[in-house]
């Protein structure tokens, strides 16, 4: 059963069709920026077209990450996957990242940007079937916390982020994991499929209804309620 995968928390989007056999498939990476609300659905187009099959399961990032990229690509998969009545799941973007990097028998340290001064983290380890296992949860930490964080554990984990979209972090990572190994990389919709297999196999027929982005943070339009912008 094909699975249709998307995953847009990062400046870096993409769109996979991974095939029953659990083969690479196909995917499609593209800048997300402002015209993620134009292009994405044209990208699915794209890649079934590139496979030429119809997905019958539909997988999406769920964050933390860009508020924006998240509102639609959760909206856009499920919107499809109601539309074609396939089962949906969700997976942490913070979990797609890592996977790679965990399937090697590593541990790897995730980061994504949240805003100004801080980012999204957590430190996963090989679980079941070396699939990642939570070893430090998710939180947003302030950049100048970084090298205390990535001495959480025990163990030196690699360093897992798409450091071309936190800036602000990239130095104070590249200087605090002088010794580890890096992987500069988004989140991919490959394996946005690959760990929501799974759940997909005895899918929650709710979940077209019921998913939504993981938020740790108020977006910037919560912020600005109450705030008075001097145009009364």
């Amino acid at each position: 059963m094909p699975i249709l995968a998307l995953e847009t928390s990062t400046s870096l989007s993409s769109a996979a069709l991974i095939p029953d056999d659990g083969g690479s498939g196909w995917l499609l990476e593209f800048p997300s920026q402002m015209q993620l609300v134009r292009v994405l659905v044209k990208r699915v187009r794209e890649v079934m077209a590139m496979a030429s099959m119809r997905p019958t399961r539909v997988a999406v990032g769920l964050g933390p990450g860009s508020f924006t990229g998240l509102r639609i690509g959760v909206t856009t998969a499920k919107a499809l996957a109601h539309a074609w009545r396939l089962p949906l799941a969700g997976v942490s973007s913070l979990e797609v990242l890592a996977a790679p990097v965990v399937a090697e028998g590593e541990l790897a340290a995730t980061f994504a940007y949240a805003r100004r001064g801080f980012v999204y983290a957590s430190i996963y380890g090989p679980g079941q079937d070396r699939r990642p296992h939570v070893i430090v949860p998710p939180d947003v930490i302030a950049i100048d916390r970084l090298a205390d964080f990535l001495t959480l554990g025990e163990e030196r984990p690699v360093i897992c982020g798409d450091f071309a979209s936190m800036p602000e972090a990239a130095e104070v990572l590249a200087l605090a994991s002088a010794s580890l190994r890096t992987v500069d990389a988004a989140p991919s919709a490959r394996w946005v499929a690959t760990l929501a297999a799974p759940s997909l196999a005895a899918p929650d027929l709710q979940a077209v209804f019921s998913l939504h982005p993981i938020y740790m943070l108020a977006s910037q339009a919560e912020r600005m309620k109450g705030v008075d912008l001097g145009q009364s």
